[in-house]
């Protein structure tokens, strides 16, 4: 598929490979997420994505399109944005992120949470469970992060 891929953007887009790259199948996923911009991923069906958490996590900005869990991982405007299935509107969301993209995904550093801000968020969520019972703890992830 990866090949087929490849022939139809040379067709549509013959200067692709100057600005996507597209890696295939890898076994240290997160090298090519820390070296990433942004985690674009259309899909009409996902059942529960991992490779959406995996992204978010490394603080990239989420694009997707929705489908099952999207919904659990991406806020639009917030942490990504929500793509229509329209290629046209898609494309002209994408422009847009291009051009201005979500300062708030990153954080203050530009970098997504440093793993001691990322263990000082997983202590508090562990302290509010342990102080008030998991109903408190479990706030939506915006008030947290």
């Amino acid at each position: 598929r990866l090949a087929e891929l490849r022939q139809k953007l040379t067709v549509v887009a013959p200067d692709w490979q100057n600005w996507i790259y597209l890696a295939g199948s890898q076994s240290e996923p997160e090298k090519y997420l820390a070296a990433s911009d942004a985690f674009l991923f259309p899909s009409y069906f996902e059942a529960f994505c991992l490779a959406e958490i995996e992204a978010g996590a490394c603080g990239l900005p989420l694009l997707l399109t929705p489908h099952h869990g999207s919904e659990m991982i991406l806020q639009d405007g917030v942490n990504g944005v929500l793509l229509s299935f329209d290629v046209t509107v898609m494309s002209q969301q994408i422009k847009s992120f291009v051009d201005k993209p979500l300062e708030s995904v990153r954080g203050e550093s530009g970098l997504g949470l440093t793993r001691t801000a990322y263990s000082a968020k997983i202590e508090l969520i562990y302290a509010r469970s342990l102080c008030s019972g998991i109903e408190t703890a479990m706030e939506p992830a915006s008030a947290i992060i």
